[in-house]
């Protein structure tokens, strides 16, 4: 051990040992990144979009039944006649030549993405897009719904596993002489390498054509957590789907927008199983939403139904529209989208269910009536329609269905800013809806448990005024 002067001043050196301590300690301190700013709203000041992609323009021409649907901030029907709309989604038959097997094993342009000319796809695919999305300055949702196959040949499992036999196939019938090992690597290289190539070139056509809308693929972001039935389920998506999520990296940087899905089964009616299950397939949507090279995350618009997946015509309860579309609003996500088809419009009697108002609960929106009190807001009843059930009996007069949304108390409240804090904490308990300050996305923790009743709650890690986000849901009622 030696002493050295320096600017006159005698210094012990440190020895190795302590010097070592304090690297291990210095990486041991996880580092402060600052989380990416969400990008600004799609409409206007409106940082939770609600989205409609249901075929409801079919009860006009069918039953004489108009539907209001002003609360929605867009409007799209899925059905193929339909162009020029804020939500346009691509089938399979509507965006190019899409590869795939039918259920009979019949392979439709060539089956497999090996097998199909990605030139003549996108050819395709390109007079596609001008005729669905026909104006150029396009700023609404377009998602590409590609559900044959997935690009990852270890996601092919179940019925799915067609592609990866028949790329094995292909690959026995090209070469002589490779063992089975031989097979299975060429046969996985070639199915992911052109499936790769259609999904990324497709999203860059798509954002090349009509650069102005949200481009992506519906269901991805997956995390594959289905398993609702199971005892102690807590939704977590597995470690390994986490993995393959992030193996995706090219997909995310090539989209614009995700589009994951949180449509729940019959069977599975106000479990809280369902709160699970959605909380962490948007929660690992929002964590992929950070991955992309972007200076901010991309939306995240969460699709889900206004009925259960497997029951078309049995409409979701109040508690489970709360674990879904509240849950989504909760953790910050950009919006959701409520999605139909033509199953909804089989009768007379779901439209009638459509239009009816929910019973008084945490969906209902309540106004300030200007002495600071905040009092119950009425609910506005349409025209009473004539609807029928079964046997012609009247159905009762239908009501304005009130999904969640940011009012006009919401909106005064982002604008004032720092009073808005203190005014919602005044009116908490007041409010059925009560609003948070703003939640900059991957800045949210949840709140500790409150009881057994499932209540959750989320707070704030730090404000950010510009980012309004719709507040937690309030269950203790339910």
């Amino acid at each position: 051990m030696h002493w050295g002067l320096v600017s006159g001043t005698f210094h012990q050196p440190i020895p190795a040992a302590s010097s070592l301590t304090c690297i291990w300690l210095i990486c041991l301190i996880p580092p402060s990144f600052p989380a990416k700013p969400a990008q600004l709203p799609l409409i206007g000041r409106k940082p939770f979009v609600a989205a409609w992609n249901a075929p409801l323009d079919v009860c006009t021409t069918r039953y004489n039944v108009s539907i209001d649907l002003k609360i929605f901030h867009m409007h799209g029907s899925p059905r193929a006649v339909k162009t020029g709309q804020d939500v346009t989604i691509f089938y399979a038959n509507r965006l190019g030549y899409y590869p795939f097997y039918t259920e009979q094993g019949t392979p439709v342009n060539g089956g497999l993405p090996q097998n199909c000319s990605l030139e003549s796809h996108l050819r395709k695919a390109s007079q596609d897009i001008r005729h669905y999305i026909p104006s150029g300055d396009f700023s609404g949702l377009a998602v590409i719904d590609w559900e044959y196959w997935r690009p990852q040949w270890s996601r092919n499992w179940h019925l799915k596993d067609i592609y990866r036999r028949k790329s094995r196939e292909l690959i026995q019938g090209t070469y002589v002489n490779v063992t089975e090992a031989e097979v299975e690597e060429l046969a996985r290289h070639g199915f992911e390498d052109s499936a790769t190539a259609f999904m990324r070139e497709t999203l860059q056509l798509g954002t090349l054509t009509r650069p102005l809308g949200l481009w992506g693929f519906y269901l991805y972001p997956d995390c594959h957590n289905y398993h609702l039935h199971e005892r102690n389920y807590t939704g977590s998506c597995p470690l390994l789907e986490s993995i393959r999520n992030d193996e995706l990296l090219w997909l995310w940087n090539s989209s614009t927008a995700l589009f994951p899905s949180v449509a729940i089964r019959r069977r599975h009616t106000d479990s809280p199983s369902n709160l699970h299950f959605s909380r962490c397939r948007v929660r690992e949507s929002l964590r992929i939403a950070g991955l992309p090279s972007l200076d901010y995350e991309l939306p995240v618009f969460v699709y889900t139904r206004l009925c259960y997946r497997d029951e078309p015509l049995a409409f979701l309860t109040m508690k489970d529209l709360i674990h879904t579309i509240g849950e989504s609003a909760a953790l910050g996500a950009a919006g959701f989208v409520i999605w139909g088809d033509l199953k909804m419009t089989s009768s007379r009697l779901p439209e009638g269910e459509i239009l009816r108002a929910p019973p008084a609960g945490p969906l209902h929106r309540q106004r300030d009536s200007g002495g600071g009190a905040v009092q119950p807001s009425t609910v506005q009843e349409q025209r009473p329609l004539r609807t029928e059930g079964p046997g012609g009996a009247a159905l009762p007069a239908p009501q304005r269905c009130l999904l969640p949304h940011c009012g006009r108390r919401g909106r005064r409240l982002h604008r004032h800013g720092r009073a808005f804090a203190g005014r919602a904490q005044a009116t908490r308990r007041a409010l059925s809806l009560p609003l948070l300050p703003g939640i900059r996305r991957g800045s949210v923790r949840p709140a500790p448990d409150l009881g057994s009743d499932n209540r959750q709650g989320f707070a704030c890690a730090r404000p950010a005024p510009r980012c309004l986000r719709l507040a937690q849901w309030r269950l203790s009622h339910l």
